[in-house]
């Protein structure tokens, strides 16, 4: 199972694939615009077996998760509270994961 970490933002989403052992398997950036959640899904289908968990699904990150949502997508909501600003330290990792397991 592959973890999807996105960290959405007005003119960008970044995305980050880490493993069951918290490990980061890849990282992109995504520019936002029409085709976003579209590049987004191509990236992922590389992981079949795979959980979303985004940044304030309830606000800045609310149209992409309901896409992820709409599109059979398993999702969570990840509180801006818990992100390290640091960014996807394996720390953080742990307490997304914990979200999702």
């Amino acid at each position: 199972m592959i973890l999807i970490g996105v960290d959405p933002h007005l003119s960008s989403h970044t995305a980050v694939a880490v493993d069951a052992a918290g490990h980061r398997v890849a990282q992109r950036r995504f520019v936002v615009n029409a085709g976003t959640f579209r590049q987004l899904m191509r990236w992922c289908e590389q992981w079949p077996e795979r959980r979303f968990a985004v940044e304030g699904a309830g606000g800045l990150g609310r149209s992409l998760a309901q896409q992820l949502a709409a599109a059979g997508e398993s999702v969570v909501d990840v509180p801006s509270t818990e992100v390290d600003p640091r960014g996807w330290t394996p720390g953080f990792t742990r307490r997304v994961t914990a979200y999702v397991t």
